[in-house]
């Protein structure tokens, strides 16, 4: 069994991340690589249906495997569960919450992620209620005990809510995760600003604030109303070595801080990738994390990353060469070169 000893610098930030049930062996595997840089594990493995049933998307094989290396590793397992809108506050509260109860008891888990996003999907946007939901995290922490965690993972919309809300919640909760991605598109009008982490921070303590890392970019000629327009590092890696996009040149964009390129579709459009990878986040890591005293990063999603994002990780001080992201191209196979985007 795998075991890591982990010694590192005290700026190393706290870290948890994402494994959806979808991506197990792509997930799994990049934690395998670096269980020493991890500190808790969220395994996106649940959801409710409309009859406020708690489902398991994966088999008991899976989450024994996490469990059983995460476990012996001392990183923590927090399964999360998945809803949006007023998806909590519609249900029957007293089942889900029992429900919880049991799966916490049965594998013994140190507590749960509620992942609570405004649904921008619907029209209008389905909103939090507020009360209801405060009502549910109580009830919540009170029948787990206060030795159990409980996360709560929040959207860009979720900072229009007022300071009283999450004062009240504070009480229960132990880590918010502010998801700093995904802003822009077909989904809302909502924009993040420079400030982002100084707005939350005026609602939450900077030492319970994880700031949300996406570990995958936006293919912009594709529809991004959907997954199909998310791309991840190894799909990026293939299209910008493909040889239709011989001519692609890799960028870096000072303003947002992130890396991009354009490529030419196979039905001849012109078209962007943008992406932020290992200099993006030494980035937020030395100018928000550190700075504003947050406690450190959520990332989505494990096995979606350039794996250079761990070197930034262990060592967040030490910034990575100004062209670090740009694909070699050198490991492809001529296969996998020449279908180029059919493989996405």
């Amino acid at each position: 069994m795998t075991t890591i000893n982990k010694a590192f610098p005290a700026e190393k930030p706290y870290v948890s991340v994402w494994l959806p049930f979808w991506s197990f062996d792509r997930g799994y595997g990049s934690l395998l690589k670096n269980l020493s840089l991890i500190d808790e594990v969220n395994f996106f493995i649940y959801s409710i249906n409309d009859n406020s049933d708690l489902i398991c998307n994966t088999s008991k094989e899976n989450i024994e495997t996490v469990q059983n290396i995460t476990n012996i590793n001392n990183i923590k397992l927090i399964p999360t569960i998945s809803g949006r809108g007023n998806y909590f506050n519609q249900c029957n509260q007293e089942n889900i919450i029992k429900s919880i109860k049991d799966v916490v008891a049965t594998y013994n888990f140190p507590g749960i992620d509620i992942n609570f996003e405004t649904d921008y999907g619907s029209t209008p946007p389905v909103e939090i209620d507020k009360e209801k939901f405060k009502i549910f995290i109580k009830k919540l922490k009170k029948e787990l005990g206060a030795d159990k965690q409980i996360n709560i993972t929040l959207g860009s919309g979720e900072l229009k809510l007022n300071k009283n809300f999450f004062n009240e919640l504070e009480q229960y909760v132990n880590l918010f995760k502010f998801m700093a991605y995904d802003y822009y598109g077909l989904w809302g009008e909502f924009g993040a600003s420079g400030d982002f982490m100084e707005e939350a921070k005026k609602l939450i303590s900077a030492q319970k604030l994880l700031l949300g890392i996406p570990a995958y970019g936006r293919d912009w000629g594709k529809r991004y109303d959907d997954t199909e327009g998310s791309i991840i590092y190894s799909q990026i890696e293939e299209l910008f070595c493909s040889k239709n996009n011989i001519d692609s040149k890799w960028e870096w964009d000072e303003e947002s801080k992130a890396s991009h390129f354009s490529y030419i579709t196979f039905e001849g459009k012109q078209t962007q990738v943008w992406y932020e990878g290992p200099k993006g986040l030494y980035y937020k890591l030395n100018d928000i994390v550190k700075p504003e005293g947050l406690k450190g990063i959520a990332i989505w999603a494990i096995g979606q990353e350039n794996p250079k994002i761990w070197d930034v990780i262990k060592n967040s001080s030490a910034e990575p060469a100004i062209l670090d992201e740009q694909p070699l191209c050198l490991n492809l196979k001529p296969d996998r070169i020449l279908l180029g985007l059919n493989n996405l």
